[in-house]
C-alpha cells in the first residue's frame, strides 16, 4: 500500500501538468472538432464503352472521340450530413478492363468541384479488382502498369506510346476542365446533393478481344465535421421570426450566441459577418435594443462561463433611417443566419 500510494504521488503532479495543458490549449480556443464518417454507395455497375475513333493512332491525331461510359454519369446522393466535408476517399468496386491505360474517371461533386481519379494510367496488361483513391496514399497508380488492387493517390499518367491522349475536357454533360487532380478539392463543402462519375475510354480497340470494361459498383467514404451547435441569437438581437431590432445608427451592438462549446474563434466563413440594405415593412413587429457596448471596431469574444460568443457590430451613423440585415454564416457549412434591424439618429 505504501509502494502504491508514493507511485501516486509521483503520477498526481504529472496529470496536474496535463490538465494545465489542455486548459491552455482550451484558453487559446484550440477546441478540437467533431467529426463523423459516412459511406454511401452504388452497385448499379458501369458499362466503360471502347472509344470510336479507330483512326486515332493510325494518324496521330490526339483528338480522339472518347467513349462515354453507360451509365454517364453515374450518381450517388448524398444526404442527411449535417456540417463540411473534411476528407473524402472514392472506391471503384470490380474494375475490369483489357486496356487500363485507356481509362478516364472524374469526380464532380454536388457543389461543382470536380477531379481526375485516374486516367493514362496502368499500361496494356489486364486488370480485375479493387481501386481506392485517398490523397493520403502512399503513392499514385503505375504509369505503365501493370494495375493491382489497392489504395492510390488520384493519378494523371503519362500517353502510352500506342494509346490516344485522355481529353482536357470529358465529352457531353461532364463539366468542362481543367480539373483538379487531388480529393482535397472537396474539403470545406457541403456534402449533401448528387455527386457525379464521369467514366470514358479514350483509344479504340485495334486487337483481338473483348473492346471496353465495367466497373459493378462505386463509394464514396466521408469524413465530415459536424455542423456548430447554433441556436439563435440572445439578447438583446431579436430573431427575425420575433422582431425588427430597432438600434441607434452609429452604436455597437453586442450580437450573442452559442455554438454548443467553445469552438474557438476562428469561426466565421470567409467575408463573413456582413450587413446589406433591406426594405422597410412597416408591418413587422419592431423590438429596441435594450442594450449597447462601448463604440469602437467590431471584435469577436467568447465566455467560458456562460458559453456565449460575442460579436460586437459597429454600426455606421450613415445609416440613419435605413433598414439593413445582419448575415453571419459559420465556417461548418451551414446556411446565413441573419437578424434585421432599422436604424433611427
Amino acid at each position: 500500500m505504501a509502494r502504491w500510494l508514493g507511485g501516486a504521488k509521483k503520477v498526481a503532479p504529472l496529470l496536474a501538468l496535463l490538465a494545465a495543458g489542455l486548459a491552455a490549449l482550451a484558453a487559446l480556443g484550440l477546441a478540437a472538432s467533431v467529426a463523423s464518417a459516412a459511406t454511401f454507395s452504388n452497385n448499379s455497375g458501369i458499362t466503360i464503352n471502347d472509344a470510336g475513333n479507330p483512326a486515332c493512332r493510325a494518324n496521330g491525331d490526339l483528338s480522339v472521340l472518347p467513349g462515354t461510359a453507360t451509365p454517364y454519369p453515374s450518381g450517388i446522393e448524398v444526404s442527411g450530413l449535417s456540417g463540411s466535408v473534411s476528407d473524402v476517399n472514392v472506391t471503384l468496386s470490380g474494375l475490369s478492363h483489357t486496356f487500363p491505360d485507356d481509362i478516364g474517371v472524374l469526380l464532380v461533386g454536388p457543389e461543382g468541384q470536380k477531379t481526375i481519379l485516374m486516367t493514362d494510367v496502368g499500361g496494356f496488361d489486364d486488370f480485375g479488382g479493387i481501386l481506392t483513391f485517398d490523397d493520403a496514399a502512399s503513392g499514385p497508380l503505375p504509369d505503365e502498369g501493370p494495375l493491382s488492387s489497392g489504395t492510390y493517390q488520384p493519378t494523371r499518367g503519362t500517353i502510352h506510346f500506342n494509346s490516344c491522349q485522355a481529353p482536357s475536357s470529358f465529352p457531353d454533360t461532364a463539366p468542362a476542365g481543367p480539373y483538379d487532380s487531388s480529393l482535397s478539392v472537396f474539403d470545406g463543402s457541403n456534402p449533401n446533393g448528387t455527386w457525379q462519375l464521369y467514366v470514358i475510354d479514350d483509344t479504340p480497340l485495334e486487337l483481338p478481344g473483348p473492346p471496353g470494361g465495367s466497373i459493378t459498383g462505386w463509394s464514396l467514404d466521408m469524413q465530415v465535421e459536424q455542423a456548430y451547435d447554433f441556436t439563435g441569437f440572445f439578447s438583446p438581437v431579436d430573431n427575425p421570426e420575433v422582431a425588427t431590432n430597432k438600434a441607434k445608427a452609429g452604436s455597437a451592438i453586442p450580437v450573442k450566441f452559442s455554438l454548443g462549446g467553445d469552438q474557438g474563434l476562428d469561426i466565421f466563413e470567409s467575408g463573413y459577418p456582413k450587413s446589406g440594405t433591406m426594405p422597410c415593412d412597416s408591418t413587422d413587429s419592431v423590438d429596441a435594443i435594450e442594450q449597447t457596448v462601448t463604440a469602437g471596431s467590431s471584435s469577436l469574444s467568447y465566455d467560458a462561463t456562460t458559453d456565449t460568443y460575442t460579436y460586437v457590430w459597429k454600426t455606421n451613423k450613415a445609416w440613419a433611417k435605413t433598414c439593413r440585415q445582419l448575415m453571419v454564416k459559420l465556417n461548418d457549412g451551414s446556411t446565413e443566419h441573419v437578424a434585421n434591424f432599422e436604424f433611427v439618429k
